[in-house]
């Protein structure tokens, strides 16, 4: 079994299944909303060792950066591969990320022979990370 995803937030990290013992640490969010104030923005980093496509898994976790746009939209960017989520929270935004990644891996695999230098690279990138069931 591989981490399935880790994150920081707001200087406290967070971890899915993994080779140890999954750890799990809590935030108290109702104490910032009880006061009338409003949750952390959603920024930080993590490890996406899963995707929503069950054709697919990934072989090494990519690196995503989360953050919060202007409009208030979340994004999650794939910095490797140049890929990019969105949504209205973090969860939202990975899980829109995660559809591009495998949306993208499976336009590159079908266009190998077409691809130009950037694309090439990129599909290297992605071969060397995610595979197929």
């Amino acid at each position: 079994m591989a981490i399935i995803e880790e994150w920081q937030s707001a200087g406290e990290t967070y971890s899915g299944i993994g080779v140890q013992q999954p750890q799990i640490h809590t935030i108290d969010w109702t104490v910032a909303v009880a006061e009338g104030g409003d949750l952390p923005a959603p920024a930080g980093e993590l490890q996406l060792g899963f995707l929503r496509d069950g054709r697919l898994r990934i072989l090494e976790p990519l690196h995503v950066v989360v953050g919060e746009e202007e409009d208030g939209i979340v994004s999650a960017e794939a910095g490797e591969v140049n890929e990019f989520g969105y949504g209205g929270n973090m969860t939202e935004a990975v899980a829109d990320l995660q559809c591009a990644l495998a949306e993208l891996y499976f336009s590159l695999e079908d266009s190998q022979e077409r691809l130009g230098d950037d694309l090439r690279a990129t599909w290297a990138v992605l071969q060397r990370k995610i595979a197929r069931r």
